[in-house]
C-alpha cells in the first residue's frame, strides 16, 4: 500500500528485503496490488528465465549440490570449449562425481571444470510472468535485438510485446523472447540496493528473513 501510495504521488519507491524468499513473496503481493490499481495489465505472458543460486566457490565445486536441469553460465572463457555468454545445462551427474553439461546451442557434452569455479555461476530454471507496465531488472550484461548494450542491474518498464512475442522496453529497444537474464524489479535485496536512491524507501524485514539478517545488513538497508 505504501509503495502504490508513493507512485500515486509521482514519487519513486524502493522496496528492500534481506532474503530472496521474502523478496519473492513481496513481489507476488505487490503485482496483484498493481493490477487492482490499474498500473499493471492483468493479461500476462510467461517467460523462461533463470535464478542465480549465489553458490560460493566451495559450493560450486560440490557435486552433491547439482541436479539435472540446472544451468551454468560462464562470464569468462574456460579452456576446454567453454565460452562466455553461452548457455549450458546440467545433463547428468555420474557416480565418479563428474558433472556433465550440454551446450544448449550445439548439444555438445562437456564435463564441468569445477577448478574454474570463479568463472561461472549456477542457476535454477524459473518462469517469470510479464505484463504490460511491468518493471523488470536485467541480471547480466547483454544486448537487445537492436544490438544496444544492456547492463546487469538496469531496470526498464515493459511497454508491450511484438507480434512475435518479444518484449518492448521503455527505452524503445526490444528483448528477445528467449532472453532469460531478467527478473521482476520491484524489490531489492539489502546488498543489491546499496547506493540506490528513491523518494520512498520501504524496508520489509520479517521473521521470514531472520537467517539473512545481521547488524551490517540492517545498516545497509
Amino acid at each position: 500500500d505504501a509503495y502504490i501510495k508513493a507512485l500515486n504521488e509521482k514519487k519513486s519507491a524502493l522496496l528492500v528485503s534481506p532474503s530472496h524468499a521474502e523478496k519473492d513473496a513481496l513481489t507476488a503481493v505487490l503485482r496483484q496490488k498493481l493490477k487492482e490499481a490499474g498500473k499493471l495489465e492483468t493479461e500476462e505472458r510467461i517467460f523462461n528465465t533463470k535464478r542465480d543460486l549465489s553458490f560460493t566457490q566451495s559450493q560450486k565445486q560440490d557435486a552433491a549440490l547439482y541436479h539435472e536441469g540446472m544451468e551454468v553460465g560462464f562470464h569468462q572463457n574456460v579452456k576446454g570449449g567453454f565460452k562466455a555468454g553461452q548457455g549450458y545445462r546440467v545433463a547428468e551427474k555420474t557416480e565418479d562425481g563428474k558433472i556433465w553439461l550440454q551446450n544448449q546451442s550445439t548439444g555438445e557434452r562437456l564435463t564441468l571444470p569445477v577448478e574454474a569455479s570463479e568463472r561461472f555461476q549456477v542457476y535454477e530454471p524459473s518462469h517469470t510472468p510479464v505484463a504490460k507496465g511491468e518493471l523488470i531488472r536485467i541480471t547480466s550484461n547483454s544486448k537487445t535485438q537492436e544490438g544496444t548494450r544492456i547492463n546487469n542491474g538496469q531496470t526498464y518498464s515493459v511497454k508491450g510485446f511484438t507480434p512475435e512475442g518479444h518484449v518492448r522496453l521503455s527505452n524503445g529497444k526490444t528483448l528477445d523472447k528467449d532472453f532469460k537474464d531478467f527478473r521482476h524489479g520491484y524489490v531489492e535485496t539489502s546488498y543489491s540496493s546499496q547506493g540506490k536512491d528513491a523518494h520512498t524507501v520501504i524496508v520489509a524485514q520479517s521473521a521470514q528473513s531472520l537467517a539473512a539478517s545481521s547488524e551490517r545488513q540492517f545498516y545497509v538497508s
